[in-house]
């Protein structure tokens, strides 16, 4: 009885033996590995876009780098977005990267000290390799405070079914306002004659502020009068041509997808949504925004990604991110993918000489963007006559009785609320 025991014992020990070795050498073979391993098996970091197409750009980096973790949040839009991290950064609790618009300007954000900049590990060559139009926008103090990878161009979308009312040539490659005009009224119609507009000629989505301010730059001049003129214009496509529903921006892109709009303003990255949803139901061609006098640049917003403070193993990382979208690869597919245009300088030329896998649609997207580019700049005056756009476009549609010389006033000195 006491052998048994005894042989028991034995065999405990020995166990207790091999299992040590085996967890001392374990604990050797970690230790061997190198620090960058390490690293590389366990860095987790949150990333905010408002562009849903990016998030499969994250995906496909982080499908190349095991070893990173890249945690997703879609917003369903710019404005939230922006919101949310202002909130969360005053919370002390932002992500390690968020998108960000050139439309809502990098100062307040960069104001908040909670940035980190991307020049500290930037050479004069990845920098110039990027327009400065669009670095520009995103620069404050002389230090460049997000990375811009993309940008989008107002367009003039048309319904080809429709175009055969407004008696326009189906090659067409622009329009001024006026032919704008006249080939809504065309497109205008009361289907079944019981007084109620069943086709609108133009209908224009929730960036309406955008396009005003574009059409206001259109008209030259950058005075009061210009400014009043435009204002004008637009007040006139829903009182006296009545082509354009007032105050319902919210409906802009179904009305189009329905067929019950023959034009849309909307920006160039509604593109791919507007194809998917539409389908073959009609065709539809895009046009660049419209003139109102001569030829003026065309209007950009500009979309990157700022860098929050973090270790600099994360930032580090961060960095990596944003440099594979920047990659010349990346940057070619960028307009099929996200619908987004490359901001890399001689990637739309390129990829208009090769006209490879483009389509019609894109080809005549990357035309508009080859030309003549114009980025917002946002200083504290220009910031607050934007706010102040949306009200003027609110009042403009609201109200049949105008004062155009008092709100050309308000909107040059930014003093509308």
């Amino acid at each position: 009885m006491r052998l048994g025991k005894q042989r028991n014992m034995i065999v405990i020990i020995v166990c207790l033996v091999i299992c040590a070795s085996v967890l001392w050498g374990l604990q050797v073979q970690n230790r061997s590995r190198p620090l960058q391993y390490e690293m590389q098996t366990s860095v987790s970091l949150t990333a905010w876009i408002y562009s849903r197409p990016v998030g499969a750009l994250l995906t496909e980096f982080q499908s190349r780098h095991p070893g990173i973790n890249i945690e997703v949040r879609v917003f369903r839009s710019e404005e939230q977005l922006h919101e949310e991290l202002l909130a969360a950064i005053s919370a002390h609790m932002p992500p390690h990267m968020a998108e960000i618009s050139s439309s809502s300007g990098i100062a307040g954000l960069a104001a908040t000290g909670e940035l980190a900049a991307f020049d500290d590990q930037l050479s004069k060559d990845e920098k110039g390799a990027i327009d400065p139009g669009f670095t520009g926008t995103f620069e404050v103090g002389g230090q460049l405070w997000a990375m811009p990878y993309g940008a989008v161009v107002p367009l003039l979308y048309y319904n080809e079914n429709l175009l055969g009312f407004s008696g326009i040539s189906s090659g067409v490659k622009s329009l001024t306002w006026d032919e704008m005009v006249k080939m809504g009224l065309k497109m205008t119609r009361d289907v079944d004659d019981d007084g109620v507009t069943d086709i609108w000629g133009l209908v224009a989505d929730q960036d309406s502020p955008w396009y005003l301010r574009s059409a206001v730059d259109s008209g030259g001049s950058g005075s009061a009068d210009a400014a009043g003129h435009a204002f004008r214009l637009w007040h006139d496509l829903v009182y006296s041509y009545r082509l354009m529903p007032p105050l319902k921006h919210h409906m802009a892109l179904s009305d189009f997808i329905d067929g019950t709009a023959g034009m849309l303003l909307a920006p160039s990255d509604s593109r791919t949504m507007l194809e998917q949803y539409i389908g073959g139901t009609f065709g539809f061609g895009v046009l660049p925004f419209p003139q109102i006098q001569g030829s003026s640049p065309t209007p950009a917003q500009v979309s990157g990604f700022v860098m929050l403070k973090s270790n600099p193993d994360t930032e580090h990382i961060v960095r990596q991110i944003v440099s594979y979208l920047l990659e010349p690869d990346i940057q070619k597919r960028l307009l099929n993918e996200t619908a987004k245009i490359p901001v890399l300088r001689g990637t739309v030329a390129g990829l208009l000489k090769q006209k490879a896998g483009l389509s019609g649609r894109e080809q005549a997207i990357l035309g508009i963007s080859e030309g003549n580019l114009i980025v917002d700049d946002y200083t504290a005056l220009s910031q607050s006559r934007r706010d102040s756009l949306t009200a003027i476009q609110e009042e403009l549609e609201s109200t049949e009785e105008i004062c155009f010389s008092c709100l050309s006033q308000a909107y040059m000195s930014g003093s509308v609320h």
